[in-house]
């Protein structure tokens, strides 16, 4: 399974409650905990955050007020 926002498969556009503004994808979660965390093997980045085995945790943030959000992304088939 892979997350298609990390693949450049897709994007999502949400609207930041605030102002409005699209929120713009800063990558997975874990990428903000530790500076090795993205070398980290999958299976111990998904049991640090508490998502399903099929999400991937994206951080979206406003450019415009700095509100930030997280999205469970669904993570697809290969």
């Amino acid at each position: 399974m892979l997350c298609p926002l990390c693949n450049g498969l897709d994007r999502v556009f949400p609207l930041c409650p605030n102002c409005e503004e699209i929120l713009e994808d800063a990558g997975m979660l874990e990428n903000f905990f530790a500076p090795y965390n993205p070398y980290l093997a999958q299976e111990i980045l998904e049991a640090s955050n508490n998502a399903n085995h099929d999400e991937c945790i994206h951080l979206f943030s406003c450019p415009k007020c700095g509100y930030d959000q997280r999205l469970a992304i669904k993570k697809i088939d290969t």
